[in-house]
């Protein structure tokens, strides 16, 4: 009885060595795995080990959004693209509307890439803010020094278009060019001359910008490397696909001519081509009456997404859309400039004020988005409940690298459990 209860002991003594060491196995493995992501710190105390996790989480949201775009840029072509190996007039050429879309400011050593429909008016605004500001601090006042910067005659005149005049004699001393800037700058700043003036917009889509300030030209910069540098600023606002879709519709089509507070003649010939090439009216019957049945007729959401999708099938379909409903990826072409300041128009507000901080601008109208239509999410989201699954499949195909590089989910703005793409 007493062997077998020594023996019975010595097993138990064995199997508790095994389960102690399959404890600690257990626990390495956990641990092991733990620090892959994670930074491990222990603490002693006099009775139990004590481990305490610290997850190194980046430090804010748009870092979290430039790891994803670097992530996912590397995933979807392994060889990344040097911009150092070629030149800003060689990109222009291969990507015309960057000429457009990019804004250097050198002295702030940013660049900004501009996309219709993203709050673009009141981004725009600020750039030529800051570049015109830093213009000013850096350059001693008179005509000639500040004309390689600012062309003052061109400014002068595309004020004058929007309703705002000042003394011919505003560039004949340096006293006069300087209110005539301060001036400006209150204007892009709070949209109006004083604080005792009538609110001004001024729509920086509608200024011959890149002739009025020469030197925010991408083509202004001498070589890319300074520019794809780690410390250099590569500022991008994304918002969702389908949202900005909808905006653009909204805006550029689903307004008809008469209503418009500014005329859009290129959106009204585009909206009538949408309703000659869709519409259901007899339009043999309108020509023979010298009538125009497309005239005061918005076309449906539908025949627009047709529209915009003809001949997106392709690279160069892609490549000749219209910005305004082009991908944002094309637009900026994202994976080549790898953007490490991207802010969302979902979070707008808070994202602009960091940019401000890091304009060093403390003094901006930020109450209201300039240009902004008015319209609610759910608004945008009603065009999409009647849009057939096909085209929703075609819009994904469409916008897909949008939707993976800014981590967007189709499903917030289609919700459909049976859609198979």
């Amino acid at each position: 009885m007493f062997v077998q209860f020594v023996n019975s002991h010595r097993n138990i003594q064995k199997y508790k060595q095994y389960y102690l060491f399959g404890i600690i196995f257990l626990s390495s493995l956990i641990i092991i795995e733990f620090h892959q992501t994670c930074s491990i710190r222990t603490f002693h105390s006099e009775s139990i080990p004590i481990i305490q996790i610290e997850i190194n989480l980046p430090e804010n949201p748009k870092e979290i959004r430039s790891k994803i775009l670097d992530n996912q840029c590397n995933q979807t072509n392994p060889m990344k693209y040097d911009l150092t190996k070629c030149s800003p007039n060689h990109l222009i050429r291969s990507y015309p509307w960057l000429h457009s879309a990019l804004f250097p400011i050198q002295s702030q050593s940013l660049m900004y890439c501009a996309i219709p429909k993203i709050a673009s008016k009141t981004l725009v605004s600020l750039m030529i803010y800051v570049y015109v500001r830093d213009t000013i601090r850096n350059l001693s006042i008179d005509q000639i020094e500040t004309q390689k910067y600012i062309n003052i005659p061109i400014l002068l005149e595309e004020l004058k278009k929007n309703g705002i005049s000042f003394d011919d004699k505003s560039q004949e001393s340096s006293n006069s060019l300087l209110s005539l800037i301060e001036k400006y700058l209150h204007i892009l700043r709070f949209e109006s001359l004083n604080e005792n003036s009538p609110s001004i917009f001024l729509n920086p889509w509608r200024f011959n910008i890149k002739n009025i300030f020469p030197k925010v030209h991408f083509t202004s910069l001498t070589n890319l490397s300074e520019i794809s540098s780690p410390p250099f600023t590569r500022v991008v606002f994304v918002r969702h696909p389908f949202e900005r879709l909808a905006s653009a519709y909204k805006e550029r089509i689903g307004t008809l001519e008469k209503d418009r507070i500014q005329s859009e003649p290129h959106y009204d010939n585009i909206r009538k081509t949408i309703c000659r090439r869709y519409s259901k009216y007899n339009l043999i019957q309108y020509s023979q009456r010298n009538l125009d049945p497309c005239l005061d007729i918005i076309p449906s959401f539908e025949h627009f997404v047709q529209y915009i999708l003809t001949g997106t099938e392709t690279a160069f379909g892609i490549f000749n859309m219209d910005t305004h409903w082009q991908p944002y990826s094309t637009v900026c072409q994202v994976c080549k400039f790898q953007y490490n300041f991207i802010g969302k128009y979902e979070t707008f507000d808070e994202d602009f004020n960091v940019l401000l901080k890091r304009l060093n601008v403390s003094d901006w109208n930020i109450q209201k988005r300039r240009g902004a239509s008015g319209h609610k999410t759910r608004d945008y989201q009603q065009l999409y409940s009647s849009l057939p699954d096909q085209l929703i499949c075609q819009l994904k195909r469409l916008y897909k690298e949008d939707f993976q590089l800014f981590n967007y989910r189709i499903e917030d703005y289609v919700n459909r459990t049976n859609l198979i793409c």
